[in-house]
């Protein structure tokens, strides 16, 4: 507020030059160059194979070339790092999972994740699926639940991603059907996988296109998928809420986010974009295949979404620690 008092005419000429200076506005030729996507995973997962579909598509839409940037390590923390860096023009955008909520709210970012980063579009998302070793004496979730009740602190899950996504998602479960459990950590779902495949590990929880290929070769037992409803990609698998977790919800998404500072028309035009191509047919269709389903949130509403995991987050995780169930 000001200070002191001020003529209304001068008032307004004041207010009306911060406001335009505020939102700084795209050049009317946007784009005329290429766009990079940065993805802080390795080629060939999930948040990389839907930037090139979506990349794909929002090329031939806006008439440029657009390539993809992997800049994967420390649980994407390295790739997000560079997208706040890089120069706020529309031109570098980061493709990255909801897991930045959790991986941003662990402390060790240079960024703050509120501030320094535009969200653009929470893209498509995508279920969870609690496995269960062959090996193990329960075949679904209310077995699990039961002998993980008997045998407290002696249940092994295995765990893909400290602190990810998958983690905090089963620490919400366990928390609400009051479980405790020993977690083996993986450097990721193909390794946490085949722990369970041996019978290293009892639990585990993973995407569904990275479980499927397990449960439909009958390695692992499928005990409950995360969402609210019953996933299209396995219908006949119940949900927690529906078997012991009732109201439980969760999973994943793949997010977009821009640079502080990117001109808000490029914001607006690019989540326009994105949610004509995740929901139409060809696009669609690439990306049911992979088990993630349109959300195509604008931004304000997807502003929203990382406010209040990015909070929930920040006080799970302290909780974690405090706990000694993880010494990140």
């Amino acid at each position: 507020m000001m200070r002191h008092v001020r003529t209304l005419a001068g008032f307004a000429a004041m207010a009306l030059s911060a406001a335009f200076v505020a939102v700084p506005q795209a050049k009317a030729d946007y784009p005329d160059k290429t766009i990079r996507f940065i993805v802080p995973f390795p080629a060939g997962g999930s948040s990389d194979i839907a930037a090139r579909i979506v990349g794909d598509h929002l090329s031939k839409r806006l008439g440029a070339t657009i390539v993809i940037d992997n800049q994967p390590g420390a649980n994407g923390l390295i790739g997000a790092s560079a997208a706040v860096r890089a120069k706020p023009d529309g031109y570098t955008l980061l493709v990255t999972s909801n897991g930045i909520h959790s991986a941003a709210a662990t402390g060790t970012a240079n960024f703050d994740l509120k501030a320094d980063l535009v969200p653009v579009s929470e893209m498509v998302g995508g279920a969870f699926v609690l496995v269960g070793s062959k090996q193990a004496p329960f075949a679904d979730a209310k077995g699990f639940v039961e002998h993980a009740r008997k045998n407290k602190d002696k249940v092994s899950v295995a765990i893909n991603a400290a602190l990810g996504v998958a983690h905090l998602s089963f620490e919400n479960f366990r928390r609400m059907v009051g479980i405790d459990y020993v977690p083996i950590y993986y450097p990721g779902e193909a390794p946490s996988l085949a722990a369970l495949v041996s019978g290293e590990s009892a639990v585990g929880i993973a995407t569904v296109p990275s479980a499927r290929p397990f449960i439909e070769g009958d390695k692992v037992n499928a005990l409950a998928v995360t969402t609210a409803e019953r996933y299209a990609g396995l219908p006949d698998v119940p949900t927690l809420g529906e078997t012991v977790a009732p109201g439980f919800a969760g999973g994943y998404s793949i997010v977009m986010f821009a640079p502080k500072g990117t001109p808000g028309d490029i914001v607006e035009r690019l989540s326009r974009e994105i949610a004509e191509i995740v929901k139409g047919p060809e696009a669609g269709k690439r990306l049911s295949d992979l088990g993630l389903l349109p959300i195509a949130s604008a931004p304000a509403e997807y502003a929203k979404v990382v406010a209040t995991e990015f909070d929930q987050n920040v006080k799970l995780i302290k909780e974690l620690r405090e706990q000694g169930l993880v010494n990140q």
